[in-house]
């Protein structure tokens, strides 16, 4: 089952990883993005540890959560 809670953490997580200008109109996009995800079967813990480490150790500039997908 799919839980909106994981897929809004999920998105802020991301959000906050990015440190960009941040509308309402790009959370509920990856808030959507994240529920794709968790919807292709990956965990929330899987999501946020891919995040940390394309974003933060490889250093990846990723437009969107959809980078991943």
């Amino acid at each position: 089952m799919i839980n909106g809670t994981d897929a809004r953490d999920i998105a802020l997580h991301y959000i906050d990883l990015r440190k960009e200008r941040t509308t309402p109109q790009i959370v509920k996009r990856t808030i959507g993005q994240a529920m794709t995800l968790l919807k292709s079967g990956y965990t929330k813990d899987e999501i946020i540890e891919v995040l940390d480490y394309v974003i933060i150790d490889k250093k990846v500039d990723m437009y969107s959560l959809g980078y991943l997908n």
